[in-house]
């Protein structure tokens, strides 16, 4: 089987969309804020620039790649 990468592509997070997508309405206040907690904790991420700070939200900016698979003919 031929597996490659295809294309390096960053992808954004915002913590917003996070805990509207993964949280019911009456708890996202805390969860957002839970969240925040972690990710403050996250000094090896914090320090390559890869979560941003910005008021109320967060910002993660991650690296990733699309892989290709092609299996012999």
């Amino acid at each position: 089987m031929d597996i490659r990468c295809g294309m390096h592509v960053h992808y954004t997070i915002s913590s917003h969309m996070v805990t509207d997508a993964y949280f019911p309405e009456h708890k996202r206040d805390d969860m957002h804020a839970a969240f925040q907690a972690q990710q403050a904790k996250a000094m090896h991420l914090r320090r390559n620039g890869r979560i941003h700070f910005q008021g109320e939200s967060t910002t993660m900016i991650l690296p990733g790649e699309i892989t290709l698979a092609r299996r012999p003919l």
